[in-house]
C-alpha cells in the first residue's frame, strides 16, 4: 500500500473550499433537470451539527435514485462546467473499479492508496451515491445483498483495488474472492454485477440500499429517503437532505449530534497523494 499523507489545517481548509464549488455545480445541473439528491452519510451530519462541512471531514456523499443517477450520466457531458471538472464512474471509465460515481476537479490530484488508477485520473472529488431498489422480502434481501457485495469485490479487486480488513477471517475471504474473480472476465462481472445491483429497480419496494456505501446492511434505507426531503443550510449554500434525517443519521451513528473522542475526529480517508489546482 501506498505511503499515507496527513492533510495540514491549511490544506484541510482549501479541499473543502474546492468540494464544496463541486457540490454547487452539481447542485446547479440537478435543480436544472429536476433531479432528487440528498446529502448523505457525514455530509449530512455536518449540515445538521455544524451547518456545513464536519470540521475535520475530507469528502461530500449524496444519495440519488438510480433513476436520477442515470439520467446524470447521460446529461453531465453537456452540463459539466468541463473546464474545470470531469465525472468518473464504471459506466463511463473502464479503469474505475468503484461502483458509484465521481465529480472530480482538473488539475488536482486526491489520491487514494487503496486505489488502483494513476494520479492523473483522481482528482479531488465528491462521492455520487446511487441506490437501488431492493426486495421487502428479508431472505430475498440478504440474498441480492451478498450477491453485489462479492460482485463489487471482485470486480474493484480485477482492476487493482485493494481490499484490506482488521480481520484476519475477512482478509482470508477476501483472498478467496479474488482467487474466484480469476473464473470470470472483468466485462462479465461487471455485467452481472450492475445487473444485480438494478434488478428490482422496475418494482415498487418499500425499502432502496446504497451499495457503494461502507455501512452494509445499515445502507438499506426507507424508500421515502430521497423522495422526502429539505433544504438545509450547508456552509453560504442551501442543499437538500432527507426530510427523515434524524431517523437516518440515528440509524448509521446513534447519537450523531454527540462529538466523537478527539482521536478520532480525523479524516478516514488513505491518502497517498495531494495536489490543488494551479489556478481555483
Amino acid at each position: 500500500m501506498k505511503k499515507i499523507k496527513k492533510l495540514t489545517t491549511k490544506q484541510l481548509k482549501q479541499l473543502q473550499k474546492i468540494e464544496l464549488e463541486i457540490l454547487v455545480e452539481f447542485d446547479r445541473i440537478c435543480k436544472k433537470h429536476k433531479l432528487k439528491y440528498v446529502l448523505a452519510g457525514g455530509s449530512c451530519i455536518g449540515a445538521i451539527r455544524h451547518q456545513g462541512f464536519i470540521p475535520w471531514d475530507d469528502d461530500i456523499d449524496v444519495h440519488m435514485h438510480r433513476t436520477d443517477y442515470e439520467k446524470f450520466l447521460k446529461i453531465y457531458k453537456k452540463e459539466l462546467d468541463q473546464k474545470k471538472y470531469y465525472f468518473q464512474s464504471m459506466e463511463t471509465d473502464s479503469s474505475c473499479g468503484l461502483i458509484y460515481g465521481k465529480i472530480r476537479r482538473k488539475d488536482s490530484i486526491y489520491a487514494e492508496s487503496i486505489s488502483g488508477e494513476e494520479y492523473s485520473k483522481q482528482g479531488i472529488w465528491i462521492d455520487i451515491f446511487p441506490c437501488d431498489n431492493i426486495p421487502d422480502h428479508n431472505i430475498s434481501m440478504r440474498l441480492t445483498f451478498v450477491k453485489v457485495i462479492l460482485l463489487k469485490i471482485m470486480y474493484s479487486n480485477k482492476l487493482g483495488y485493494i481490499s484490506v480488513s482488521e480481520s484476519k477471517f475477512r482478509n482470508t475471504l477476501l483472498k478467496l474472492i479474488k482467487l474466484c474473480s480469476r473464473l470470470i472476465s472483468t466485462e462479465k462481472c461487471k455485467k452481472m454485477l450492475i445487473h444485480h445491483m438494478t434488478k428490482y429497480n422496475k418494482h415498487s419496494t418499500k425499502r432502496i440500499i446504497c451499495y457503494g456505501g461502507r455501512y452494509l446492511l445499515k445502507e438499506v434505507l426507507d424508500s421515502n429517503h430521497i423522495k422526502q426531503r429539505v433544504l438545509h443550510q450547508f456552509e453560504d449554500y442551501q442543499f437538500y437532505i432527507p426530510k427523515d434525517y434524524h431517523e437516518y443519521l440515528t440509524f448509521l451513528y446513534g447519537d450523531y449530534m454527540q462529538l466523537p473522542p478527539k482521536e478520532k475526529r480525523c479524516s478516514e480517508h488513505l491518502i497517498s497523494e495531494i495536489k490543488f489546482p494551479s489556478k481555483t
